[in-house]
């Protein structure tokens, strides 16, 4: 069984087991009205998933600031701390963060006891196209014969890797970027920051913000539109225009629009 924190971690009731083994894959400035302001704070409090007796890791973008925290942690607990490396041999993908989600997937199970260990080498052997998810780099198609690529992205790193994997995969589409956010999210700095990494928008691509489908922490459309330079939608939807959209922001989005969509016919 995996389990995945629901936040943090200290406080999480995943707690309530005892793993085998406890990862932290990444850590960012996500909802620091709970988790904290800095990245060490919320370094702390994932680390609270971290047990005796259990294997350890981390992965390998971890920001040294917060790798410290994880470090001081395991070795509280007199455990060792295994950092994976940012890729495997064999497995590419076009988000390097996900080449290292990948090669931590590979190096927990080469640590585990068998049968978990003889895993590591049938986990290697897939097919990419195995190994997809849905809402993860996921490319499908609208009635009207558009593609639709969604992503439930939703922090800097991750909006900032999957928007220029959009903008590298159609670079000479009419493209289209429909987002949502939490309203625990401060659009304005998410809009500078994502400025910073992207640099100066291409003039073939438009942007709307829309509600994060019905959940109810969803940001007001109109109040962020302004950050991204955006049109407003009232409801989520796929706006006229764009030959291409990609769908990203919020989780919930993702939920609300990929049934009005069909895989993606290859022929």
């Amino acid at each position: 069984m995996i389990l995945e924190t629901g936040l943090g971690g200290r406080s999480d009731s995943t707690n309530v087991v005892q793993p085998l083994a406890a990862a932290v894959s990444s850590i960012e400035l996500e909802h620091v009205d709970v988790l904290g302001t800095d990245l060490a704070t919320i370094a702390g409090e994932k680390a609270g998933i971290f047990k005796s007796g259990s294997l350890l890791f981390a992965g390998a973008s971890l920001r040294e600031e917060a790798l410290r925290v994880l470090q001081s942690t395991a070795d509280g607990l007199h455990e060792s701390l295994l950092i994976a490396p940012t890729s495997v041999p064999g497995f590419t993908h076009p988000q390097a963060h996900m080449q290292a989600n990948f090669a931590l997937a590979v190096t927990i199970l080469r640590h585990l006891p068998r049968p978990f260990s003889a895993a590591a080498d049938i986990l290697r052997s897939l097919p990419s196209s195995a190994l997809q998810l849905p809402g993860r780099l996921e490319q499908r198609q609208l009635p009207d014969g558009r593609l639709v690529l969604f992503d439930v992205a939703h922090s800097t790193d991750s909006l900032t890797s999957i928007i220029q994997t959009f903008r590298a995969t159609y670079p000479d589409a009419k493209r289209g970027i429909v987002l949502a956010l939490r309203d625990d999210k401060d659009a304005a700095q998410l809009a500078t920051q994502l400025s910073a990494n992207l640099g100066l928008r291409p003039s073939s691509e438009s942007w709307w913000t829309a509600p994060a489908g019905d959940h109810p922490r969803s940001a007001n459309p109109d109040t962020i539109a302004g950050s991204f330079e955006a049109q407003a939608l009232q409801q989520p939807g796929f706006p006229k225009g764009p030959e291409v959209l990609l769908i990203t922001g919020s989780t919930y989005l993702v939920g609300a629009l990929r049934p009005q969509t069909t895989p993606l016919n290859l022929h």
